[in-house]
């Protein structure tokens, strides 16, 4: 098994708590698994920027020649993800991949001996629906619509995947729906559906509907596994099937992820950004410390931790 985490700098490059967070993951993953390869995996213009910052020989390998037939003109900007999908595409063995600003607080040993391993479930509301979408001229539903019906979106910022042939399905799926799909959607109040909803649909809603589809319908020995037993309910957990109490800090065991934090970096009296930032410059530097590699990379993690504002409280 092989370990991935990818970047495409679209427009705006991560912000140096992003890239702290990067520092910290992969770091951690490497004292936590010194047997498993982690490799990263970009394109050649993000990769002038990363060069600049200088930490990618933490990596066991960096990677841009997946992206080199990346069909940029024929994927909307509302699909910002797909090159995570397009890189899943390119991968023959087993994997796990997680987001650059997630920081996997376990060994590989916790994903499961099952065909897909991923971090939790979330609950439809905050999704959108089949109807709401757009879809791309040759995309058919099929009956489909009676998956989505049952089943609850899936959390992508870890994966696992043991069994390729249901990978090849997710991803095949997954770029049918994306190519050439103008994006958009239809939904009255717009208000209520997050900037992000076309992306998650595709990617999360899309997912969970395939499993149960393809449980039915290709392989009846197909599982898939939770890490968590969290539900998340539009930034609020529910924990082990209690939905009348939220559950604070129900996946600190598990992972540290930025989650929404990294868009409130330039709003120094937010509470996330507050929090953040003493989770990942104070709590950080103790962690790299612990496990050996301060001095590895102390003088990187200083130079992003002096390029960011101090909150204001």
């Amino acid at each position: 098994m092989k370990a991935f985490q990818t970047y495409i700098i679209h427009k705006d490059p991560p912000s140096n708590l992003e890239l702290l967070v990067q520092i910290l993951s992969v770091c951690t993953f490497k004292y936590l698994n010194p047997e498993v390869r982690i490799i990263f995996v970009t394109d050649k213009k993000s990769l002038d920027f990363y060069n600049t910052v200088g930490f990618l020989d933490l990596y066991d390998e960096v990677i841009t020649h997946y992206f080199d037939d990346y069909p940029h003109d024929r994927i909307s900007p509302d699909f910002w993800a797909s090159p995570k999908l397009w890189l899943m595409s390119k991968i023959n063995e087993p994997f796990v991949i997680f987001d650059t600003d997630l920081i996997l607080n376990k060994p590989t040993s916790i994903f499961k001996n099952v065909g897909m391993t991923y971090l939790h479930r979330e609950l439809q509301s905050g999704y959108l629906r089949p109807h709401e979408v757009s879809v791309s001229p040759s995309w058919d539903w099929g009956n489909l619509y009676y998956h989505f019906k049952r089943t609850l979106p899936i959390n992508v910022s870890v994966l696992h995947f043991n069994d390729l042939n249901f990978k090849d399905y997710y991803v095949d799926h997954y770029f049918r729906f994306v190519l050439d799909n103008g994006g958009g959607i239809r939904f009255e109040d717009q208000d209520y559906i997050d900037v992000t909803a076309l992306q998650t649909f595709a990617e999360q809603y899309l997912l969970s509907a395939l499993i149960l589809k393809y449980q039915m319908e290709v392989d009846h020995e197909f599982k898939s596994k939770s890490l968590s037993n969290s539900l998340h309910s539009y930034g609020f957990y529910y924990d082990g099937g209690n939905y009348d109490e939220y559950a604070k800090n129900s996946l600190n065991s598990l992972v540290y992820h930025l989650w929404s934090a990294k868009q409130y970096v330039n709003i120094l009296d937010h509470p996330y950004y507050v929090q953040s930032y003493n989770d990942v410059t104070i709590q950080g530097e103790n962690h790299l410390k612990s496990i050996g590699y301060w001095n590895r990379v102390s003088n990187i993690f200083e130079k992003l931790k002096n390029g960011l504002v101090k909150p204001t409280n």
